[in-house]
Order: C-alpha cells, then sequence, then structure tokens
C-alpha cells in the first residue's frame, strides 16, 4: 500500500516512462530503420488482437471502431488515423497508449490502423510502418511528464529513543540490517568494473534505479501495453538516476506516541521520492580490453532534482522531507554533524592536524582498498548475471533485461 496524500502533478516512474524520458535527448539517435524489429513485434500483436475482435466489431468513423452491441459508441481507435492531429481525440487516444489515468484509460488503442497490418506480412508491413512508429514516439516524448514520484517499501523501522525520531531502512543496499539509516537506491560511488566505466554526473549522487526504482504495470495482452514494453527497443535502458541531493534519510522527526502507535498497527511504511527530471545522458558501453567484447552495454542516466521525500503509512504522511534537509552533491560528501556533536573520527575535540591527517591518510587507504575489493565484486557480479540472463533470452530483450535486473539486484 501507498501513502494518502500524493503531491498533485506527480506521477508514478515506470520503465516506460522512463524510456520516454531519456528518448527525449535521443530523438536524433532514433532512426527508422532501427525501430524495424520494434515495429514487426507491434504488428504482430495487433495482427493478434485483431483477428481475436474480427466478428465483434464493424468500423464506425475514420480510425474508429465500434462492438456490434453497441454500435454508437466507438471502443478502438487506430492512433495512425489521428497521427499529426491536435485534436482532443487524438490526445485521448495517445493517453490511452501511455498508459495514462483518466478517462482515456478505458479506452481499446491501436498504434497501427487495421488497413494497415491486416492480412499481411509483418516484417513487409514494419518497413512501410516505420515513420508512423517514430513519429508516436515523438508525440509520447512531448507529452511524458517530467515530475515523477519513485516508490519504495520500507523495509524496517524502529524508533530511536536517544535521539528522538524514527530509523527507517528503505530499499538501497547500503540500508543496515540493524536498521540503521541508509540510502533509498543502491549507490555508485566510483567507476564501475575496473575503473572501465566511468559514470561522471558531475556534482550529482548517482544510483542504479534497478528494479525497485519503477512502478511495475499490471502486464495484460492489449496493444497499448505491448507498445509500453517497448520490445527489442534499439536506445539504452533507464539503469541510472543521478540526483541534486543524496537520497539517504537520517532520522526522522516522529515522536515517541506517533512512533508507538505505528508499531502496536504493523503499519507498512513507504518512502515515496519526488522529483523533477532534467537533462539525461548517456553512459557509454563498456568494452572488454582482453576480449574486446562488450561486457556491459550503454546505460540511460536519468538526471533529477529532488523536490520532496515523504515517508508514510497507508492512510498518513508520518514524515516529510524537503531537498535542504537531504545532503548536498556527490556521494561520499560531508555528512550531517553526529547527535550530541560527537567526532566521528574518535580522535577527540582536541587532537592536532597531524593526528587528523594521519588518520585520514588510513581511512583513505582503507577506503581504496575496500573500494578495489568492492568494484571487482561488482564486475563478478554483473558478469555471472549475464550468464544467467542470457539463459531467459537473447541481450537487449525484455526478458534478458528482467532477468538481468533480477539477478543484480536481488538480496
Amino acid at each position: 500500500m501507498t501513502p494518502a496524500a500524493t503531491l498533485p502533478g506527480y506521477v508514478p516512474l515506470t520503465r516506460f516512462r522512463a524510456a520516454m524520458l531519456l528518448a527525449r535527448a535521443q530523438m536524433t539517435e532514433i532512426h527508422a530503420a532501427d525501430l524495424t524489429p520494434t515495429v514487426e513485434w507491434q504488428i504482430g500483436r495487433e495482427q493478434g488482437s485483431w483477428k481475436r475482435l474480427e466478428s465483434a466489431v464493424t468500423a464506425c468513423g475514420t480510425g474508429l471502431w465500434c462492438l456490434n452491441t453497441n454500435p454508437s459508441q466507438p471502443a478502438f481507435f487506430e492512433w495512425q488515423a489521428f497521427s499529426g492531429q491536435k485534436s482532443g481525440r487524438a490526445t485521448e487516444v495517445l493517453d490511452a497508449l501511455m498508459g495514462s489515468e483518466g478517462p482515456s484509460a478505458r479506452l481499446g488503442a491501436f498504434v497501427f490502423s487495421r488497413a494497415a497490418i491486416v492480412g499481411r506480412e509483418a516484417g513487409f508491413a514494419a518497413h512501410e510502418l516505420q515513420s508512423v512508429y517514430k513519429q508516436l514516439i515523438a508525440a509520447a516524448v512531448a507529452r511524458t511528464p517530467t515530475k515523477v514520484l519513485i516508490t519504495l517499501p520500507v523495509e524496517s523501522y524502529r524508533y530511536d529513543f536517544d535521539r528522538k525520531g524514527l530509523v527507517v531502512a528503505a530499499g538501497g543496499r547500503n540500508a543496515s540490517r540493524d536498521n540503521q539509516p541508509g540510502d533509498l537506491l543502491d549507490p555508485i560511488t566510483r567507476a564501475l568494473y575496473d575503473d572501465e566505466v566511468k559514470v561522471d554526473a558531475g556534482s550529482r549522487a548517482v544510483y542504479f534505479l534497478g528494479l525497485a526504482g519503477f512502478t511495475r504495470e499490471d502486464e495484460d495482452d492489449t496493444p497499448a501495453y505491448t507498445w509500453r514494453s517497448l520490445p527489442k527497443w534499439p536506445l539504452p535502458s533507464p539503469t541510472l538516476l543521478a540526483t541534486d541531493r543524496q537520497l539517504h534519510l537520517d532520522v526522522l522527526s516522529v515522536s515517541a506516541q506517533r512512533a508507538e502507535a505505528l508499531v502496536k498497527s504493523h503499519s507498512t511504511l513507504t518512502v515515496r521520492i519526488y522529483v523533477t527530471m532534467e537533462q539525461p545522458s548517456v553512459v557509454e558501453p563498456w568494452i572488454n580490453p582482453r576480449t574486446r567484447r562488450q561486457e556491459v552495454p550503454a546505460m540511460g542516466m536519468l538526471t533529477a532534482h529532488v523536490d520532496r521525500v515523504d515517508v508514510g503509512a497507508p492512510e498518513e504522511i508520518v514524515a516529510s522531507v524537503m531537498p535542504e534537509k537531504l545532503i548536498s552533491g556527490p556521494l561520499g560528501g560531508a555528512a550531517p554533524a553526529a547527535a550530541g556533536g560527537a567526532a566521528p573520527s574518535g580522535l577527540g575535540p582536541n587532537a592536532t592536524t597531524d593526528q587528523i591527517r594521519a588518520k585520514i591518510k588510513v581511512a583513505e587507504e582503507a577506503r581504496t582498498k575496500a573500494d578495489a575489493e568492492l568494484t571487482k565484486l561488482r564486475q563478478d557480479l554483473a558478469l555471472a548475471c549475464q550468464q544467467i540472463a542470457a539463459s531467459a533470452g537473447e541481450k537487449g530483450t525484455p526478458a534478458y533485461s528482467r532477468s538481468y535486473a533480477a539477478c543484480l539486484n536481488a538480496r
């Protein structure tokens, strides 16, 4: 369950919306010929849908189809028939294909005109309809909202009586198992895969979105869902999120009485991260220098401004954290002062500068060693997950991506 109050104007971040946000900066990279496998897949699914509807519908206008049981009310719509129009009907059909909430959600939407695909060989029809499909992508990119929310489950929580606040452990790997505050998503602190894959986000913190970062849609066999699934999509998958604030929750200001009520009711808490998307980018693929094979595909990186973070129960918002309360800048930056003013280094307030420098040197050496080991382990995990994903489907297919992401993000 999700918190009751949702900020108006924000929509859940789905894989489809993330792909459209990423495509906004890459429309010039989408060539019609590259879309042929995707278009062919879509045509095949729509041909199957029309075959099931064949005896149940009749044409009732340009791009409109009515059920025989209600011949005056259009039930199915062809987006191709409205392509390029700025009418209300064209917007409704586009919204239906994009899975938007509201009246359009009830429309049965097809990408292509029935006459353009029924009775055709999908491969031949796909070459003719590439430009139509690209027009649809451009229209969807322009209509995709930039204000989105990322919903994450809180794995556990407890009340800290010393600091008089609620401590939550959410979905990031840095969320410690003893319920200490942690990152909400899995962080990237250095270059990946033996420093071969460079992630340059400037002054921003970078995280893996993984499976947890997306709101999952209910699967169905409609043409609209097939289109949002983007089978055989030619652009990099949206994998990373760079934010101007670190997605790290400290102790939340919650009274002991309120925390006790949450514990007594066994309330399930959820974190909602509200962000405004900005200019995305792409992290180049990693070519293994030994094998000269591409071991890691290009990764799409979404960039966002953090607007607010809510922690909520099904019926209430327990705590809201405004962006100025979150650490700014890249991961590894300064953390908030420890409660009570204690020096986190353990040297005490009267330590000399030489003592502090010596401590820094020891800590840096330990961190370098730990980071190198962690990078190697992540590389080994990625390669192992690629082998597992290969058994689920070809690289680049939805089955491969789902299997790879599930393996990479399993805990």
